[in-house]
């Protein structure tokens, strides 16, 4: 452990993104058609808003800021971020006048849910509360990645199940026609309560998921591990390691 904590503490932002590609952004003139496409062509959640300096306040006050790398001059100011998830809520908050955002900050920002087993009637329109039953698959924003634009509004009254099958079998046959033989079915990644943390961690690896599932030995829900819950670990055992080191 001592050699990890003095490796996270020797490591910096640019060695995380050394070897990224270019920054991926919008102007501030993008449309929400081209805004998501941007998002799905560069296979990304979120891109950050340029506007050109002087004119805007950027969120939250910030001065983020470009400079022209030869004269100095200041280039952009980046006001703000959008996400995946800002474009559906506001896609839905038009198609069904506001009735989405109107549920409150609770439900409208959720990034990701479970797909549970119902054991009875329900209303569709209801969010319930999944823990103890069986998990069938999850419904993230970044699903919605798969979606063309042109579909999306219209594909928002169908059944979250049917939706995730009809953007699974348009990046299937998307590979076929591209040849990409990277491409490969979503899983749906779990893991129990006695699971270690290193394990969780190389399965939200291996898988790019944002979020694991911990289940039972029956596959009913149990609760859920977030990268924020991985990393508060990471760092609490780096600090305990440095109090030990100190006393």
């Amino acid at each position: 452990m001592k050699a990890s904590a003095a490796w996270l503490r020797g490591r910096t932002v640019r060695d995380l993104v050394a070897e990224k590609r270019k920054l991926v952004e919008v102007p501030y003139t993008a449309t929400l058609s081209h805004t998501m496409n941007t998002l799905l062509a560069n296979n990304v959640v979120a891109v950050p808003v340029a506007a050109p300096p002087g004119h805007w306040i950027g969120a939250g006050g910030s001065m983020i800021l470009e400079s022209d790398r030869v004269t100095g001059a200041v280039r952009k100011h980046y006001i703000g971020m959008v996400t995946m998830l800002d474009i559906l809520s506001h896609i839905a908050e038009f198609d069904r006048g506001g009735a989405i955002g109107g549920r409150g900050e609770g439900s409208a920002s959720l990034i990701a849910v479970p797909i549970i087993e119902a054991s009875e009637p329900v209303d569709d329109n209801t969010l319930i509360n999944g823990k103890g039953r069986k998990l069938i698959s999850t419904f993230t924003s970044t699903d919605l990645r798969g979606c063309p634009t042109h579909l999306l509004q219209s594909w928002l009254s169908i059944g979250v199940e049917e939706f995730k099958e009809r953007v699974s079998e348009l990046q299937r046959t998307t590979a076929i026609i591209t040849g990409d033989l990277n491409h490969r079915s979503k899983k749906l990644v779990t893991c129990y309560a006695d699971t270690t943390l290193g394990e969780v961690i190389k399965e939200a690896i291996d898988w790019h998921m944002h979020r694991v599932w911990v289940v039972d030995q029956h596959g009913l829900l149990v609760g859920l591990v977030s990268l924020t819950d991985m990393l508060r670990v990471i760092r609490e055992a780096a600090l305990a390691e440095e109090g030990d080191d100190i006393a």
